[in-house]
């Protein structure tokens, strides 16, 4: 269990090739569970591959359950992949990753191209929600399942749903 909040505003410089920012990690390898971020992500990404998400920048090799994130994006720069849950989950020959369980809400500004779930997937997800406030930039891909704002409020659609356990987990 875990949970990160706060704001991030970075510059991804033209030396770096590959950079991951996301509000709870920036990469993550192992299982993540339990866990939610909230806040807000601001890149300016001038390089070859930024990956942005509300919750992790780049799932490879890792999973997450149950997790969620409610996050306000806006990244710049070419080849910038933003998501509103993960940037990137798994991608080209980079071991794939597996989101289950989990949502976002966010609101996603992007200059390249993004997913209102992930940003871009070569892994797998399952049971994933997402409600996006209003996006910019080039959609790339439809993973994840659309869902209203007020569903997310609701402690009952959320066990219904997704299957969490309020009485030991989110209490």
């Amino acid at each position: 269990n875990c949970y990160a909040t706060g704001s991030i505003d970075a510059y991804v410089t033209t030396g770096d090739t590959f950079s991951r920012v996301g509000l709870l990690a920036g990469q993550i390898l192992g299982q993540t569970k339990n866990c939610f971020s909230f806040g807000t992500v601001k890149v300016n990404g001038n390089q070859t591959e930024t990956y942005i998400g509300g919750f992790v920048g780049f799932i490879n090799s890792g999973s997450v359950y149950n997790s969620y994130t409610f996050a306000e994006i806006n990244a710049s720069g070419n080849r910038v992949y933003v998501g509103g849950f993960a940037g990137s989950n798994g991608h080209d020959n980079y071991s794939t990753g597996t989101i289950s369980k989990s949502f976002s809400v966010a609101l996603i500004e992007s200059g390249f191209q993004y997913g209102n779930f992930v940003g871009i997937s070569k892994g797998s997800e399952s049971g994933c929600y997402y409600y996006t406030e209003s996006a910019t930039g080039t959609q790339n891909n439809t993973r994840g399942v659309a869902q209203t704002f007020d569903a997310f409020l609701s402690q009952d659609w959320i066990i219904s749903t997704l299957g969490w356990d309020f009485e030991t987990v989110w209490t």
